[in-house]
């Protein structure tokens, strides 16, 4: 079953166009109308789209809406401007998790840069900020460390390298050496107790 024959099954019992015009109509929103969608809101009882304002759009809408109020009279459909850039259609009178919505939706057809898109907003600024420290940063930190440490030891016939490599090696030891000993002798130990 394509999405559209879903979404025809899902608001037949509401539109009284005939089965095969209906899945036109709903093919006709994917394509041309869907695709100008800037945002998408669940409401109670339906869903709002949020359309960038141009003449152009607004005539598309103005359209859609007569049309759809003629042939979907169980469905309030609404258009309004609550800003000068942003055009707001409400679709009510149908779930907003229905086979209807998901179809015009195109949500198996999005592109991947619409998923996460979607998934960056639904995930708010607090999860990808704590993506980014917990999953970019140590990977890119262990990436550029393996590198610096990596680099020299490729060239160990050089003896100036092996005697850097040797002393960075030996200097975090000799420290725990020395601190070993110092907390040995505030402890009264005799002979590294």
């Amino acid at each position: 079953m394509t999405a559209s024959d879903a979404g025809t099954r899902d608001c037949e019992h509401v539109c009284s166009l005939p089965t095969e015009k209906l899945r036109d109509r709903v093919a006709m929103i994917r394509r041309d109308i869907l695709p100008q969608v800037t945002r998408r809101e669940a409401l109670a009882d339906g869903v709002a789209f949020e359309f960038e304002h141009s003449a152009a759009m607004q005539k598309t809408l103005e359209d859609l809406v007569a049309f759809e109020r003629e042939c979907c009279s169980g469905v309030a459909w609404n258009l309004r401007q609550p800003s000068g850039r942003v055009l707001r259609l409400s679709v009510k009178g149908l779930a907003p998790d229905s086979d209807f919505f998901r179809a015009v939706s195109g949500a198996t057809d999005a592109p991947v840069q619409g998923r996460l898109a979607r998934l960056a907003q639904a995930a708010g600024l607090g999860a990808g900020l704590g993506f980014f420290l917990c999953c970019v940063v140590p990977i890119g930190f262990a990436t550029v460390a393996g590198a610096a440490v990596a680099a020299p030891l490729a060239k160990l016939g050089d003896p100036l390298v092996i005697s850097a490599a040797s002393a960075v090696l030996a200097t975090p030891a000799w420290f725990w050496l020395k601190r070993r000993a110092a907390r040995s002798a505030r402890a009264g130990c005799k002979n590294g107790c």
